[in-house]
């Protein structure tokens, strides 16, 4: 399987490569959570979520650079291929679609 550089497109996506899975999975960790980088990169990936509270632990240590909707809206975006292909260069604009909400 080949990886799709649009997954790093969106909010969430955005932010975790801004920062780095380290720092994610170690600021997690300082939280109490035992986070793996497998982990965040399968959020990244859209093949899962954070549960709520390590969604919630992820809006406090981004200090509100990211929202619950950000986190959850980045798999939602993924699934129904809201970025189009381009959106590697231009910055990740969503498709005209009525089921993709902007970023």
């Amino acid at each position: 399987m080949q990886r799709d550089p649009r997954r790093w497109q969106t909010p969430f996506g955005r932010y975790v490569a801004s920062r780095g899975v380290s720092w994610v999975v170690g600021r997690l960790e300082a939280e109490g959570f035992g986070v793996i980088p497998q982990t965040v990169y399968s959020w990244v990936a859209g093949i899962k979520s954070p549960r709520p509270p390590l969604a919630g632990a992820m809006v406090r240590v981004s200090g509100g650079a990211l929202t619950l909707d950000d986190i959850y809206g980045h798999r939602e975006q993924l699934s129904q291929g809201c970025l189009d292909r381009g959106a590697f260069r231009r910055g990740a604009r969503p498709l005209e679609r009525s089921t993709c909400r902007s970023t």
